[in-house]
């Protein structure tokens, strides 16, 4: 990417981009899945075919980012405060923020705490509280049910942003929420609906009946209608 900088660390990646008035900021899900082996970056090929300038996050303990980026952005709110100093550095004129699944949560969680403009949400997972899980993740693998347990003993697990439901319901003022989930599959219709009518929350089902909503949508020509740069051609 011309004139670009690049820096890259274990749990995040970024740069500034060539349309440096959008600033897409990405959080990875599940980083042990085959796709993500192959790719790491989840929509990395998507940002870099924008040419914006860009925020790549992993989770590498597969906490729902309670443990944070890194040894020294050990929790959500230090991260928080590692990514604001990063958007501020970029000085985007709009920022997106991405995520799916578990990386859909803390798009979420982000984009409320840093007051970003719009953030789109693939298959959300909204609550992660022990009782909640128990009730709608019970077809979830063993591995899962493990980091879920991992979460519940963090010692910087932040239990108020568990429940998104009670989170995005304290409005920030700012910033715009859609929800993207395939109407047909249960669970992820049940996670979007829960937030369904706070403020700032535009629900966008699909015709669909799976998890991965963003191959639906990515089929359909719909996913590139998000971002203003990839409309305009430029």
């Amino acid at each position: 990417m011309p004139n670009s900088t690049t820096i890259e660390n274990k749990s995040v990646y970024w740069e500034k981009g060539q349309h440096d008035q959008l600033l897409v900021l990405v959080f990875n899900s599940d980083f042990r899945t085959p796709l993500s082996e192959r790719r790491p970056h989840e929509f990395f090929e998507l940002t870099e075919r924008l040419k914006c300038s860009r925020i790549h996050c992993v989770d590498r303990k597969f906490v729902f980012y309670h443990d944070g980026l890194d040894e020294k952005h050990p929790s959500i709110r230090s991260s928080a405060a590692l990514l604001r100093e990063l958007i501020h550095g970029l000085a985007p004129k709009v920022t997106i923020v991405l995520g799916a699944s578990s990386g859909a949560y803390a798009a979420l969680v982000f984009g409320h705490l840093l007051g970003l403009d719009h953030v789109h949400a693939f298959g959300p997972v909204t609550c992660v509280l022990p009782d909640y899980m128990k009730e709608h993740a019970q077809e979830d693998s063993e591995s899962r049910w493990q980091r879920y347990h991992a979460l519940w003993k963090s010692p910087n697990a932040d239990w108020g942003l568990f429940d998104l439901a009670k989170v995005l319901k304290d409005y920030n003022g700012h910033t715009k929420y859609y929800l993207h989930y395939c109407g047909g599959y249960d669970r992820d219709r049940l996670a979007s609906e829960r937030v369904s009518g706070l403020p700032g929350v535009t629900m966008c089902p699909y015709d669909c009946n799976h998890h991965y909503v963003v191959v639906h949508m990515h089929r359909e020509n719909i996913l590139k209608r998000l971002f203003p740069i990839g409309r305009s051609g430029n």
